[in-house]
């Protein structure tokens, strides 16, 4: 059993009144009374089923558990551990925590009304029900990708990327695939925003360079040559860390693979901090690390960040790619293309679908291509034994 579920057989206790509270529950299967004791009997406070949370609040205020939470039939709990809550709160607007504050106080006015048998109205005004539904749900999904980092689940699909001018494949991308067991396969833009609201992401990115790093290591084993390269996508917490070149090397040593056939790419969001990117970028060059600015022509888009800032490739965003057959778009893809000639950078076209887009992008100057075109998606073992 993970150490995010938890099972219990009709009658058992979640937690008891007196318990110091550690974690909080939301109910996969079954259903939960909540009760007080009061004179020496337990009096039941409200019965809840399947999707609802309970045990946050006297997670949140700290103090001992004043409820007692059993089972009414056999239930399999989610956790949600204490430290989600607490870095979520860390995070949050100063406002909010005191608005949290202020409902808090009230849930402890209202626990010790029950106790006396005395009923009065707190003020207290239940949020929006879209609210909590929406806040549930957030909280449920990021401890099921809690669970599947500890269980090894999440999987790393390998794109390949061609060399235009004669179809070799010069690298792959890294792409990551959550197979839910109640949602079918997420796609990372289903998950990846969740993770980077706390430092799950920083979890997920070392997982993600280990994997990596394994399947460098396999391909080298192979006896695979010229050897390509694997691009990794960088968070913006990772960004903000001053050891993640240090833990790329590490990683490298550790398995035993040369650190330039790791590749980095950098959406142009994240670029918040010139000065942080300008010095990640020198410290990948110094080990060999080449270092691409990715989906480039999404909104974010500023010719400022290929003038200040040396990256090695410029990834055209798949939009462009699609819409080759404007004029307007042609134009703007051959000036891009121009520039990164200029700078001596390489450009990557994603999105890549049909051989027209191909060939046009060839009589362009374009250097490497990727999309479905070039390959799609391959699993680890697709990946060997595409190479064998």
């Amino acid at each position: 059993m993970s150490s995010y579920r938890k099972t219990l057989e009709k009658g058992a206790k979640a937690y008891r009144c007196g318990d110091m509270p550690l974690d909080a529950f939301l109910i996969v299967s079954g259903s939960v009374e909540i009760s007080i004791r009061r004179d020496g009997v337990q009096i039941p406070v409200v019965t809840l089923s399947s999707g609802e949370m309970f045990g946050e609040m006297e997670l949140i205020d700290g103090g001992m558990r004043r409820l007692t939470a059993s089972a009414m039939t056999d239930c399999v709990l989610q956790i949600i551990k204490r430290e989600q809550i607490v870095e979520r709160l860390d995070n949050t607007d100063p406002i909010v925590r005191a608005l949290l504050q202020r409902q808090l106080s009230r849930f402890r006015v209202a626990l010790e009304l029950i106790e006396s048998d005395v009923i009065a109205d707190t003020g207290h005004t239940d949020p929006s029900a879209s609210v909590v539904t929406s806040a549930i749900a957030k909280l449920r999904l990021e401890a099921q990708l809690r669970e599947a980092l500890e269980q090894g689940v999440l999987e790393i699909l390998w794109q390949p990327i061609g060399a235009i001018a004669d179809g070799r494949i010069v690298g792959y991308e890294a792409l990551m695939r959550w197979p839910h067991v109640d949602l079918g396969d997420l796609m990372p833009k289903q998950f990846i925003a969740l993770a980077e609201e706390t430092s799950l992401i920083v979890v997920l990115g070392d997982y993600a360079l280990q994997r990596v790093c394994i399947a460098l290591r396999a391909l080298a084993d192979c006896g695979c040559s010229p050897m390509p390269y694997i691009a990794l996508n960088v968070s913006g917490r990772a960004l903000s860390s001053a050891v993640f070149v240090d833990q790329i090397i590490a990683s490298a040593v550790r398995h035993g693979i040369d650190t330039a056939w790791i590749r980095l790419e950098v959406t142009e969001s994240v670029f918040l901090d010139y000065h942080q990117i300008e010095e990640l970028i020198q410290r990948c060059h110094a080990v060999n690390i080449r270092v691409a600015v990715d989906d480039f022509g999404t909104e974010y888009s500023n010719f400022s960040h290929l003038h200040r800032l040396a990256f090695d490739t410029i990834k055209l965003e798949q939009n462009f790619t699609h819409d080759l057959d404007q004029p307007r778009c042609l134009a703007m893809v051959q000036a891009i293309i121009a520039v990164a000639r200029a700078i001596d950078a390489d450009i990557v076209a994603e999105g890549v679908e049909t051989d027209a887009q191909l060939q046009q992008l060839r009589q362009l100057g374009c250097d490497y291509a990727q999309g479905f075109l070039i390959g799609k998606p391959l699993t680890s073992t697709e990946l060997l034994a595409s190479i064998s």
